[in-house]
């Protein structure tokens, strides 16, 4: 049997292939689905070694560089334990041995007594760089001795009596062993020399009773707390030194409005922080106790979520997601107050995530296949790494931090998640526009959308690679095929699935419209105004579908003004085409998401419902004779669009003189309606295509400079250049020059 699961596990580590960079930047494999069941669960990098075992069967060590696999190991007994420094592997079975952490050969290895049932003799508590901790004295141990790491020669000079020790902390030069049995006491002993410095063991009513949870400084002195105590209150607590001198044995009782238990706690410095969820609301409380005054009422603070959180960083990481909306929250433990919050997407609203802690690092996995990984600096919330993978049905196991990486095993299967997936990601994508690699640029930008919120980088990516989709219609209509080019416009809207994608399409589509259609002199013909229809006609039913987003979405809410500039352009362009109610009709999902004022754009629909309006009344004569119904239905939309528009009118009362004519029958009221109207149209149209069109004149070309300038530092090397590219747009505005609101690139003086 032993012969058989060394042969395969030894299999299993044999097929794991050579490190190759996978096509997606920031990614590598380190091992492809292995020829044996064999599941990572247990993770340690090193400079050069993989050290990876299924706490199971083995454990063995891959090269990083090349992913050949350096050696294998199967205990007998199966693995119950593995540690690793730098230089060794411990690993305990039957028995515990030391291989050399290189190359696997064994340094030394000791029988641990053990029978049928995998009962011992003896067991390895916690093994470091100091060496091996051993609990025992038969089945139910009684003392502990420590190990030489490189010999396995006892080290201290007389064994360190404990009932039967189950748990090991570790700080600094001390080791705080907790008794399994009782009186379940806390003894505190010097690692190198194995001295006993005292012993702990808290009793109630004169029975001794074990803490739940325990924490030790570096200093060595214990916090101990119990989260769920019996008299009901929140949580009982006690401080100890290193002598086993309590200092502090307090209850906290139940602050107001916490109706369950912690399921969370921590120690920071003098203060126990502790979280306890309330499901039922959908948030949590989050209880400071201050153990200098531990009889003062506690401070409580609301959490918006009801997930325990990750302590990374010198924060406390929580995450909360509802819907297909996910929030990541970096808290101050010592007081409550959040540091950071980050909006998160690439998610549905049927995934379910786990938050987990890696080093410095918060990690948000997904229970889905393919699984989605978000890596998060807990200090500052910098979002450092994002990725889809295919899973196979397997879940995320270990994962653990390393040197500008993320290693995550996935079943029988381990990636490397590099925190500079960015930077790498845009060097793959300019190669591959280099390359006139279109699809796969927009491939590797889509991966990396939901990193739009929180990367410039990452939204230049997408942009330049929605734009490369336009260069067909860009070539349609420097060929003069207008109607050709607006048809192509409206397919790319259409194939556009996400919001990001519709976001950074708008823009270059807006630029073509206004240089090809609302500049040019001539009227649009006949099969030139039917594509444009078409287009908006797409474009609105994207922004209906969308809207949500928009609104929801900080990161989207941004880009407000890039959107309605476009749905401006295109508005204009369809009054110029004689078709000013299609262009209130693309206006409506802009303003029902309550970015009209801010823009101007209320003033533009009033204006375009005007102008329907003006367009039916000026011959209202023929319609309201025959009584045709659809006529009059017309009329009655454009007066509920011009009602929409929702602001105050030159005439307060003109609306109703247009209803009377409409509803009276009374055409020569409306023509003289119409005639008044037209005044105020031809200025407010004249106004709005000036600071709409081509480009910002005028007053508006102090705003197009900002945009510029904004552009600029964004990518420059230097704020002086940005300030030089600045000074120079606005000179040309002082000579009556054009800035264009949406430059195709930044000045030359970026450097990007």
């Amino acid at each position: 049997m032993v012969a058989a699961a060394v042969l395969a596990f030894a299999c299993a580590l044999v097929a794991l292939p050579r490190a190759s960079y996978a096509e997606e930047p920031g990614f590598y494999r380190v091992s492809a689905e292995l020829g044996a069941p064999f599941a990572a669960r247990w993770l340690d990098p090193g400079a050069r070694e993989l050290v990876v075992s299924d706490g199971a069967t083995g454990v063995g060590a891959v090269r990083l560089d090349s992913g050949v696999v350096a050696w294998s190991r199967v205990p007998k007994g199966g693995v119950r334990g593995v540690w690793a420094t730098a230089d060794v592997v411990v690993v305990a079975g039957d028995t515990v041995a030391v291989y050399r952490r290189s190359v696997g050969t064994q340094l030394w290895e000791r029988a641990l007594g053990c029978g049928e049932g995998g009962r011992c003799q003896a067991r390895v508590l916690w093994a470091d760089e100091r060496g091996v901790v051993l609990a025992t004295g038969g089945e139910v141990q009684s003392a502990m001795q420590r190990l030489d790491l490189e010999t396995g020669e006892p080290k201290w000079k007389n064994p360190v009596v404990a009932a039967h020790p189950r748990r090991v902390l570790v700080a600094g030069g001390t080791l705080a062993v907790v008794e399994g049995l009782p009186p379940f006491s806390v003894v505190f002993v010097e690692a190198l020399s194995g001295r006993e410095r005292g012993r702990w063991t808290r009793r109630v009513a004169g029975v001794p009773r074990p803490m739940s949870d325990l924490w030790l400084d570096p200093r060595g002195e214990l916090t101990a707390a119990e989260l769920r105590p019996r008299d009901g209150g929140l949580l009982e607590v006690a401080l100890v030194d290193t002598a086993g001198h309590e200092a502090l044995d307090a209850r906290v009782r139940r602050p107001a409005g916490v109706d369950t238990s912690p399921i969370f706690a921590t120690a920071v410095g003098h203060r126990l922080v502790a979280f306890a969820p309330s499901p039922a609301s959908g948030d949590g409380r989050l209880v400071i106790v201050d153990l200098a005054q531990a009889s003062a009422a506690p401070a409580v603070v609301t959490v918006p979520t009801w997930m325990a959180p990750v302590e990374v960083g010198g924060r406390l990481v929580f995450a909360r997601k509802v819907g297909a909306a996910l929030t990541v929250l970096g808290v101050d433990p010592a007081t409550g107050v959040a540091a950071w919050e980050r909006k998160l997407g690439g998610l549905t609203d049927e995934h379910v995530i786990e938050l987990r802690a890696a080093g410095e690092l918060a990690v948000i996995t997904t229970r889905s296949d393919p699984t989605v990984i978000w890596a998060i600096a807990g200090a500052s919330g910098e979002v450092v790494g994002y990725r889809t993978l295919r899973v196979d049905g397997a879940k995320v196991g270990a994962l653990v931090a390393e040197p500008g990486g993320l290693l995550l095993a996935i079943g029988q299967v381990v990636e490397r998640l590099s925190l500079e997936p960015v930077a790498r990601a845009a060097a793959a994508f300019d190669q591959y526009l280099a390359d006139d690699a279109a699809d796969d640029a927009r491939r590797l930008a889509a991966e990396l959308a939901p990193l739009a919120a929180v990367s410039p980088t990452v939204r230049r990516m997408l942009e330049r690679a929605e734009g490369a989709r336009l260069d067909g219609p860009a070539k349609q209509f420097a060929a003069g095929d207008v109607a050709g080019g607006l048809a192509a416009l409206g397919e790319a809207i259409e194939s556009t699935a996400d919001t990001d994608g519709l976001v950074v399409l708008l823009g270059p589509l807006s630029r073509l419209v206004a240089d090809h259609l609302l500049a040019a002199r001539r009227t649009p013909r006949r099969a030139e105004v039917d594509a444009l229809v078409g287009l908006a006609a797409r474009v609105q039913r994207a922004l209906e579908a969308n809207g949500p987003a928009f609104v929801s979405s900080s990161g989207l809410a941004a880009r407000q003004p890039e959107v309605q500039r476009a749905v401006v352009v295109l508005a204009l362009a369809l009054d110029k085409a004689r078709e000013p109610l299609a262009g209130a009709d693309l206006m409506e999902p802009v303003l029902a998401a309550g970015w009209g004022r801010p823009s101007g754009l209320d003033a533009l629909y009033r204006a375009l419902a005007y102008r329907a309006l003006d367009a039916l009344l000026k011959d209202i004569r023929r319609p309201l004779a025959s009584r045709r119904a659809e006529q009059r239905a017309e009329a009655g939309r454009a007066l509920e669009l011009f009602r929409h528009g929702g602001a105050a009118l030159d005439d307060p009362g003109y609306l109703q003189r247009v209803a009377r004519a409409v509803s009276d029958d009374d055409p020569d009221y409306a023509r003289e309606a119409a005639r008044e109207v037209d005044k105020h149209l031809r200025a407010r149209l004249a106004t709005l295509r000036r600071d709409f069109g081509r480009g910002y004149t005028t007053s508006g070309c102090a705003q197009g400079c900002a945009s510029l300038r904004a552009s600029c530092e964004d990518g420059c090397r230097g704020a002086a250049l940005c300030d030089a590219a600045n000074s120079r747009c606005v000179a040309s505005c002082s000579r009556g020059g054009v800035v264009r609101w949406a430059p195709a690139k930044p000045p030359r003086d970026c450097g990007m």
